[in-house]
């Protein structure tokens, strides 16, 4: 069974200061302090592969987990990391410039560099940065699979490919007969796991296979999307604590809390 999992390196918008939030909508907007990390969603795609892996090989089938990511930093502490928990390969496509808002572009370039074949594609359902959402659907559609959005967790059990799907209601849970692609969302397993310093050692001579973006020789296409501007996402939230009795605070609910919903 081979597996492909696609992420990508985002900056940890976490840790950006206020000051810069500020001028986000200007030239100045600085973010080379900022820590890079694997994008949420994706970091949930590589460790649930990581666990078919283990499932699998509990049965005597043998997975190999290639990873792909599109960017031209230096990403060599990631790959390191991604070959000592037992990622087979990892693919780095160089050389594309921007690609926040460029969904189609992105699904283009994953199916022209998936040369080989493989039986399952996994990624995150959304990056943390441009949240296009659309990525997986539009690579699904190249590929001439189905797309499973939302998955939670993908397993291998008695010779099948057993997965569970986040649903408006709670879960759904299903199997997989064929070459798909599959995305993840809020997954049972989030974080990527741990290497240690010995597993290191055993991959450090490792590195990534580098594909350049000119020898893909993929279709001019033309980006509508243009970033206008950037804000941080207000979570502050007024809280009011209910302190009569049951009736008291479902009254107080209706009168003050459901009508500005209603507004």
């Amino acid at each position: 069974m081979k597996v492909l999992v696609c992420f990508k390196i985002v900056k940890d918008m976490d840790y950006v200061i206020d000051r810069d939030w500020e001028i986000a909508n200007s030239s100045e907007f600085e973010l080379s302090y900022v820590k890079d990390v694997i994008s949420c969603f994706d970091e949930s795609a590589l460790e649930n592969a990581l666990r078919l892996k283990d499932s699998a090989r509990l049965e005597n089938v043998q997975c190999d987990i290639t990873a792909l990511t599109i960017g031209d930093g230096n990403y060599d502490n990631f790959v390191k990391n991604l070959f000592a928990v037992g990622i087979s390969e990892v693919v780095q496509v160089k050389g594309c410039g921007e690609l926040d808002f460029q969904p189609e572009l992105v699904s283009e370039i994953i199916a022209k560099t998936s040369v080989e074949k493989f039986d399952l594609i996994l990624l995150g359902n959304e990056d943390s940065t441009s949240n296009c959402g659309i990525t997986g659907f539009h690579l699904a559609n190249k590929l001439n699979v189905p797309y499973i959005l939302s998955a939670n967790e993908i397993t291998y059990n008695n010779g099948e490919l057993k997965l569970t799907k986040n649903i408006d209601d709670g879960l759904m849970f299903g199997k997989i007969t064929g070459d798909c692609v599959v995305s993840f969302s809020n997954s049972n397993n989030p974080y990527l796991r741990f290497s240690t310093l010995r597993d290191r050692l055993k991959v450090s001579s490792k590195t990534a296979t580098v594909v350049e973006f000119t020898d893909l020789n993929l279709s001019n296409i033309e980006n509508n999307l243009k970033l206008v501007s950037l804000k941080r996402e207000n979570k502050d939230l007024n809280c009011e604590m209910l302190v009569g009795n049951l009736q008291e605070n479902v009254q107080f609910i209706m009168d003050n809390i459901l009508n500005e919903v209603g507004k």
